[in-house]
């Protein structure tokens, strides 16, 4: 009676915090939308590059700092305001904030990618379900007929009309048929809680799929020549590659920048020197002045290794310009393996 009454207790808790959901296709693809966790990861990401991109314009403006010292007897002090401003850097802050436009686009691309990758998952889960329930339905239904005819045909066994064999065969049958429909269940519940993930819900609660009614396609309308020419420029694969390309070239002219000096101002006021007593005598005027320098800085010989740098990142822009028509050739094949497809699958309809 205890353990009734424990089941009981746990249904009803079980209830409680599960609820049916009726679902289509669009609703799911919107919900994984807003639940995905690489898709929140991916948002984090061009947060980041907008903050990277705000920085690289900022490292071209000036900067400010302190000093503040004294010794421990106080017999000393000092304390100064620096003001730092690049005058000349080989164009390496130019490029920083170009570079950092780059790595915005791309993490937007990459972001975009992400919804599409989710989209397409969520969608072959969808479909896996209610293939799943589809197999599960016949299965069963199939079964039913299977056991009719057992008993049909043991009867007739029974009354020697025929042999044994008849009916190991079906028996035989029956246990197949049984395993697998546990398959199909397992694979079901599989599928289920893997979308229940996937959209951010409870694993208690009850999904019910719509059959998606609209798989109409006009192929004839498709013009294949025109969808491959806008894929080759507009799809994301496309545009991020591109983008590689571009971040490569601008990394090149970074090296190239290494090269060439440096030339920076710098103006400092307060006590440059040493002031003689505590804190408070550094702010006295006559302890206050005012230094400005302009400095050029570089390497003088290194071997020429900032050379062999500014070789390889030529390189690699080369290897990123093959990786971008290596990325059209797989748009170009990708595409077509698509249309292909959808020409096998309408003629199947």
């Amino acid at each position: 009676m205890k353990k009734t009454v424990t089941l009981l207790l746990l249904v009803n808790a079980i209830s409680i915090f599960s609820q049916e959901l009726t679902l289509d296709l669009d609703n799911t693809i919107q919900r994984a939308l807003e639940k995905d966790k690489s898709i929140k990861s991916a948002e984090l990401s061009v947060d980041n590059a907008t903050l990277d991109k705000k920085q690289a314009f900022k490292s071209g403006l000036p900067s400010v700092s302190y000093y503040l010292a004294t010794t421990p007897d106080s017999e000393y002090s000092q304390g100064y305001l620096t003001l730092n401003q690049k005058i000349f850097d080989g164009g390496k802050t130019f490029i920083a904030i170009k570079n950092s436009n780059k790595y915005l686009e791309a993490s937007q691309y990459g972001l975009e990618g992400t919804k599409n990758s989710v989209g397409i998952s969520v969608t072959n889960q969808y479909i896996s379900i209610l293939k799943y329930q589809k197999q599960l339905e016949v299965l069963k239904n199939s079964k039913k007929e299977l056991e009719n005819n057992y008993k049909r045909i043991n009867r007739l066994y029974e009354l020697n009309l025929i042999t044994k064999t008849e009916v190991l065969d079906l028996n035989y049958s029956l246990i197949e048929l049984d395993s697998s429909v546990v398959q199909i269940e397992n694979a079901l519940e599989i599928a289920k809680l893997n979308l229940k993930n996937t959209i951010g819900i409870s694993k208690n609660d009850i999904v019910n799929l719509q059959e998606i009614n609209d798989l109409s396609i006009d192929i004839d309308s498709i013009d294949f020549d025109k969808d491959l020419r806008e894929a080759k420029e507009k799809s994301i694969s496309a545009k991020s590659a591109k983008v590689a390309t571009e971040l490569k070239k601008a990394l090149e002219g970074t090296s190239r920048a290494e090269l060439m000096p440096s030339v920076e101002f710098m103006l400092r006021h307060g006590n440059i020197t040493q002031a003689d007593g505590g804190v408070s005598n550094v702010f006295k005027n006559e302890n206050v002045d005012t230094l400005s320098t302009i400095s050029i800085s570089g390497t003088l010989f290194d071997w020429g290794s900032n050379y062999d740098a500014y070789k390889q990142t030529k390189n690699n822009t080369k290897i990123a310009q093959e990786d971008e028509k290596e990325a059209q050739d797989s748009i170009e094949v990708n595409l077509r393996t698509s249309y292909l497809e959808l020409l096998r699958l309408s003629k199947l309809k």
